[in-house]
């Protein structure tokens, strides 16, 4: 016997609750057929059931185009009122999204920036054989002060 779903090929029929097998039957209109071990319900005979399933797929799609078209949120803030559609709910929420990813370029941009800042420093300290580990912090301060004063940085 070959399993798809609870049927079988061979006309039988598997309880999923119980797994006891039944022979498949036709059906009256409106009809339920059960296991005869625990009750269970194999499948139905749901008359008109393609027009059921068309006119619930209409309405959801109508229903839909509704709710896209007129605006389901209104604010007032100062005296201004503002109303809002689904559509223009997900256009914010990008626009929301494009904000953060800009932010977090520019923070990674600047982040990079202090990087290679440091990395010359480290460079021209080698360069002029101060290493600042060796040095007295007022001299390294002197050293800094002059850097930024040289690149022209705010203090």
């Amino acid at each position: 016997m070959v399993e798809t779903g609870n049927r079988f090929q061979d006309g039988l029929v598997a309880c999923e609750y119980c797994d006891l097998l039944h022979r498949v039957v036709t059906l009256p209109p409106g009809g339920k057929a059960r296991c005869s071990r625990c009750g269970g319900v194999f499948y139905r005979n749901l008359p008109n059931a393609l027009e059921h399933s068309l006119a619930f797929t209409l309405a959801g799609l109508f229903l839909y185009f509704v709710a896209n078209v007129f605006p389901f949120l209104r604010v007032s803030l100062e005296g201004q009122l503002q109303t809002n559609t689904i559509a223009t709910g997900v256009a914010s929420i990008l626009d929301l999204l494009d904000a953060q990813s800009e932010l977090l370029t520019a923070e990674l941009t600047l982040t990079n920036a202090r990087y290679r800042f440091l990395e010359d420093l480290v460079a021209a300290e080698r360069e002029i054989s101060l290493y600042a580990f060796v040095e007295a912090p007022a001299d390294v301060e002197a050293l800094l002060n002059e850097l930024v004063r040289v690149l022209g940085l705010p203090p």
